[in-house]
């Protein structure tokens, strides 16, 4: 059987970066070919031109034109093309606007083999299957009438439809009578289920990813109310119906069509089904909120894996939000900064064996909730995941590697004069007053007394093997003052360093 080959350009200005990628995977194995490579926006436009790939791997920041700007200038010209952006954590601003102009998929630096295996099997199939659904769909543009006009009104509200002239779109107007469009957002759901075409004739309708849009007789809102309010109650459903007011022309419907999705946008934190009609007025907040978590609480998660408090921190700023009305948009960017902020601080506090937590998170489909309770119930499902994870971590490496690190980093510089506890908590991801309490926990005494303990015992160690003054090995050992130095050695050792340096030769003769 023969693979039908999809074309891959890879965009990245280090072509180390390329070379790695190019190796990653047998790429013909899961159906692609790398068929060019580009580095930078600007000359992967021009090999787009040339090449005409199916999926193009975007780095974020490039030269000369960087990623977002090549992505929005792709989508200008391509609806269809599949673009996967490869970034670090630290392009968290970068990576929000490339999600909402419609990448397919979010990959972190480094790339791991099995994401990316993944990621190419999840996209073939979409390939597969996008080709086998565009034949059956224009074989039935041919044959059906009502499916003709659906096609045509995809193409009048901004899709890729065939009919440019939308000729039979235009006739059902041309009689004088009104029409209504209805728009439910849900990948699962299509008027074709609601089985209203023997009740209604005139009824046309498509669906686009999760977007299924209709158009029937005005005169006939109350059999597709009811026709939807059935078919909820049946499979149990929460969805929402939007009614536009209606429409007299089909130069109306685009207008239309837009005023479907603003009212889709006010209706975010609406519960259960309901049908809402074109008119519904809201007072969209467009100011910011604080953050889903505060740094304290994701780095007490980190350390002690307790997940309950961060659940309620999003049952709570979810519950201010829909409160106050704030923008969906806002919302969806902080619930994906939130993610990203906890796999930042356990990789700074886990280093790579938390590799695998939160690798895997489709933050395009974070950005893609159309209501507010659904996209909750996602975040806590994740927390709860990842607090499975992270206590199978814990059971194969230890808790208390957190504690190692800091230990090990403490041991190597706190003989500098420039040491501080700052360096160390940043070392391991903490805030400097966390650390010292987790410190005290864990090892049954300060930090400073523990730095002080390491500075003696140099210094014990300099005063019997060298003849260093007492100045240079104040300073050797991590203080700039050999009063303070003196003091603090007579404090603890219980006798000046003079001394010491005395009684050890004494005793070795």
């Amino acid at each position: 059987m023969v693979i039908k080959m999809y074309q891959v350009m890879i965009v990245d200005d280090e072509h180390k970066n390329v070379l790695l990628l190019q190796k990653a995977v047998a790429w013909g194995e899961y159906g692609f070919c790398v068929c060019a490579t580009a580095e930078d926006g600007k000359e992967a436009m021009e090999k787009y031109h040339q090449f005409y790939p199916d999926v193009i791997l975007v780095d974020i920041r490039m030269p000369i034109m960087d990623g977002l700007e090549l992505i929005r200038e792709l989508r200008k010209i391509d609806q269809k093309v599949i673009l996967l952006v490869i970034s670090a954590y630290d392009d968290f601003k970068y990576a929000q606007a490339a999600i909402s102009l419609g990448v397919s998929g979010y990959i972190l630096k480094p790339v791991n083999r099995r994401e990316l295996k993944a990621t190419l099997l999840k996209i073939y199939d979409e390939l597969k299957q996008s080709k086998v659904d565009s034949a059956a769909f224009s074989q039935l543009q041919i044959t059906i009438r009502y499916q003709k006009v659906g096609a045509q009104l995809q193409e009048l509200l901004g899709s890729l439809g065939t009919y440019k002239e939308c000729r039979e779109l235009s006739a059902l107007f041309q009689s004088g009578r009104e029409f209504r469009m209805a728009y439910v957002l849900d990948q699962g759901f299509s008027f074709e289920r609601l089985e209203l075409h023997s009740v209604i004739e005139d009824f046309f309708c498509y669906k686009q990813n999760e977007k299924s849009v209709g158009l029937f007789p005005a005169v006939q809102s109350k059999e597709i109310a009811d026709g939807f309010s059935k078919y909820t109650d049946w499979e149990g459903l929460n969805l929402i119906l939007y009614l536009s007011l209606p429409i007299c022309s089909k130069e109306e419907l685009p207008m239309r069509y837009r005023q479907m999705q603003e009212l889709a946008k006010s209706c975010f934190y609406v519960e259960g089904s309901a049908i809402l009609e074109e008119g519904r007025q809201t007072d969209r907040l467009l100011r910011d909120i604080r953050q889903i978590a505060t740094p304290e609480q994701i780095e007490r998660f980190v350390f002690d894996g307790q997940v309950n408090p961060l659940i309620l921190a999003v049952e709570d700023a979810f519950a201010e939000a829909r409160e106050n009305d704030v923008n969906p948009d806002i919302l969806r960017e902080k619930s994906i900064y939130f993610l990203i902020q906890i796999k930042q601080d356990l990789t700074k506090v886990y280093g790579e064996a938390t590799f695998s937590i939160l690798r895997h998170i489709d933050y395009p489909k974070i950005a893609s909730f159309h209501y507010y309770q659904p996209l909750k119930c996602f975040l806590q499902k994740v927390l709860s995941d990842c607090e499975s994870q992270l206590h199978e971590l814990w059971a194969e490496k230890g808790k208390n590697s957190l504690i190692f690190r800091a230990i090990s980093y403490t041991d190597n510089n706190c003989y500098s004069p420039d040491f501080m506890v700052q360096q160390v908590a940043s070392h391991v991801g903490l805030s400097k007053n966390y650390f010292l309490t987790i410190f005290r926990q864990e090892m049954g005494q300060r930090f400073w007394d523990y730095v002080t303990g390491l500075r003696m015992e140099r210094a014990k160690q300099l005063l019997r093997e060298t003849d260093k003054t007492v100045y240079e090995i104040s300073i050797m050992v991590g203080y700039e003052s050999e009063y303070h130095f003196s003091r603090k050695f007579k404090q603890i050792i219980g006798m000046k360093a003079s001394e010491y340096r005395r009684n050890t030769v004494n005793s070795d003769n």
